[in-house]
C-alpha cells in the first residue's frame, strides 16, 4: 500500500510539473534598479529561453533581512548588489553558498570572498560633490575629514550606506 501511495504521489507530481505552463524561474534579489536589471534580464532570457527571471528590487539591508528571514526556506537563487561589508556579514552568518563564476580570475582578491561566497560586480566611487553656485573649489570640503568641521554641520547630504 505504501508503494502505491508513493507511486501515486510521484505520478501526481510529474503530471503537475508537466502541466505547468510557466518555465522555471530564476529568482533574483537586487539593489541595482529597474533600468539596469531589465537589460541583464532581457539578455539572460534571450540566451536561456527555457528560464524566466523574476527579480525583486530592494535596498541592501532589506535584502539581507529578507535572506535572514528565509534562512530555513530560501526563495532567491541570486543576490545581486550590496556593499561588501553586508556580503561579509551574510557570509559570517552562513547565509551564502560558495559559487565560483567563470570570470572569477578577472576579479582582484580585494573584491571577492576568498571562499567564493561573493564577488563584486561594481565599484561605486565615493565622491564629495558641492554646489558651485554656493562654494568655490577652494572653499569646498577637500576630503572626508573636512566634512567633520563645524561649518558643515547640517549642510551635508549622504546616502544611506545600507541602500
Amino acid at each position: 500500500m505504501k508503494r502505491l501511495v508513493f507511486l501515486g504521489l510521484i505520478i501526481a507530481l510529474q503530471i503537475g510539473y508537466g502541466c505547468s505552463k510557466k518555465p522555471p524561474a530564476l529568482v533574483v534579489y537586487t539593489t541595482h534598479g529597474k533600468e539596469l536589471v531589465q537589460t541583464f534580464v532581457d539578455q539572460f532570457e534571450r540566451k536561456n529561453p527555457g528560464v524566466r527571471v523574476e527579480w525583486l528590487d530592494m535596498g541592501s539591508q532589506d535584502a539581507l533581512d529578507r535572506i535572514r528571514s528565509e534562512r530555513a526556506n530560501p526563495q532567491a537563487d541570486i543576490w545581486w548588489g550590496a556593499p561588501s561589508p553586508i556580503f561579509m556579514r551574510a557570509t559570517k552568518e552562513k547565509l551564502l553558498q560558495p559559487y565560483r563564476p567563470t570570470w572569477a580570475s578577472q576579479v582582484d582578491s580585494l573584491y571577492h570572498d576568498p571562499a567564493d561566497h561573493w564577488y563584486a560586480t561594481f565599484l561605486t566611487p565615493e565622491v564629495i560633490a558641492f554646489n558651485s553656485e554656493k562654494l568655490t573649489r577652494a572653499t569646498a570640503p577637500q576630503d572626508w575629514d573636512d566634512l567633520l568641521q563645524p561649518q558643515w554641520k547640517g549642510r551635508i547630504v549622504l546616502r544611506s550606506p545600507l541602500a
